[in-house]
């Protein structure tokens, strides 16, 4: 028995990897290919460029994780279902569970790195990328494309949250036009103070504003307190770069983030609420996706004794197609509040699972 299994997990990991390395390369050349024309014209260096692509494999890593799964499952067993060694195992005394068994291991072990991937490292990488295409996929000449306009920002000190809006960000000059700061309390949806700035720019430290205005609101809006101040200097919680990428985007956040803002914004931003509640859990739902989908596939594999060979290849992408497709409808109607967060963000993999159950019912025995 331990030879089988062996046996089945060593044919099974090099066809994931096979299918793991394939899509990573053919994605990053797609990339690279598409904007070479583009790049050449851009203030980037070589370095650069390979900086680039170096953030940009996490956020690949976990979206080809369950397409390699899903292919490199149909791929095997329609291989051994080709080869009669199905019928042999099965005979034998090795039935589909005790092949299954250290398959779902593995591919749970690549679910829970998935989700370590996706939520430690991804927010930081996605950071970095989309700081390097702001700063410099930028054509000469094109200096007007370093401003950034409208950027809404958070930062959490202790029991205390700052939402910051801007209307330009000069990233050259790391300055700002038109700076609010609204503190809340980070138990509570209450609003502390407003602090109303003209400008403000960043000295290495902290900022300085300009032109200030604070409405100091602890004691209620009827009893607020109106103070006003040529300048100032204050520490936000935010550098230059956090307005660059704004940290209101939720794929910048971390899961604790996700919560706690969607918490405070709850109330006043119901669209911004359920954006990021969908955000929050798709970030545990997704990762698993590669078992839900390697439930489905197994019985496609068996079914496939004939057939040209690359047949499974492009079953499996027919399968993973649908399944992204009932994701993304999910995900849409959660964001617009039709669907509660939670259901939109699982209903992909409870129906894809229910249906991976019914299919393995009637697999060949």
């Amino acid at each position: 028995m331990k030879i089988l299994v062996k046996y089945i997990l060593k044919n099974f990991m090099f066809l994931f990897l096979f299918f793991f390395i394939s899509f990573l390369s053919l994605f990053v050349i797609v990339d690279l290919f598409d904007k070479l024309s583009d790049l050449l014209q851009y203030e980037i260096t070589f370095r650069q460029i390979i900086y680039y692509y170096f953030n940009f494999i996490p956020e690949l890593i976990v979206m080809i994780i369950p397409l390699s799964v899903l292919l490199a499952s149909i791929s095997f067993f329609k291989k051994i279902s080709s080869n009669n060694e199905y019928v042999a195992m099965v005979q034998g005394g090795f039935s589909l569970a005790n092949m299954m068994m250290p398959l779902s291991i593995f591919v749970l072990l690549l679910c829970f790195l998935g989700f370590w991937v996706q939520n430690v490292i991804v927010p930081h990488s996605y950071f970095r990328k989309k700081k390097i295409e702001i700063e410099h996929f930028v054509k000469k000449g094109d200096t007007h494309k370093k401003i950034i306009n409208r950027v809404r920002v958070f930062s959490k000190k202790k029991d205390v949250i700052n939402l910051i809006y801007i209307e330009k960000y000069f990233i050259d000059k790391k300055c700002v036009e038109g700076l609010t700061i609204i503190e809340k309390d980070a138990e509570k949806p209450i609003e502390r103070k407003r602090i109303i700035a003209k400008s403000a720019k960043w000295n290495g430290r902290e900022w300085i504003l300009v032109d200030v205005t604070i409405l100091d609101r602890s004691a209620g809006y009827i009893e607020e307190k109106k103070i006003s101040r040529p300048s100032m200097m204050m520490e936000l919680g935010v550098k230059p770069d956090d307005f660059i990428l704004s940290k209101r985007n939720p794929k910048i956040m971390s899961l604790s983030d996700l919560k706690s803002i969607a918490r405070q914004v709850k109330a006043s931003e119901s669209k911004e609420y359920y954006n990021l509640m969908v955000e929050y859990y798709k970030r545990y739902a997704f990762p698993f996706s590669s078992f839900i989908l390697f439930i489905v596939s197994v019985p496609f594999g068996l079914m496939q004794k004939r057939g040209h060979k690359f047949l499974g290849i492009g079953i499996g992408i027919f399968i993973g197609l649908v399944f992204y497709l009932f994701q993304s409808v999910f995900w849409a109607l959660g964001k617009g509040g039709i669907v509660n967060p939670f259901i939109a963000s699982w209903a992909g993999n409870f129906i894809f699972l229910f249906l991976g159950a019914v299919f393995l019912k009637y697999a060949p025995k």
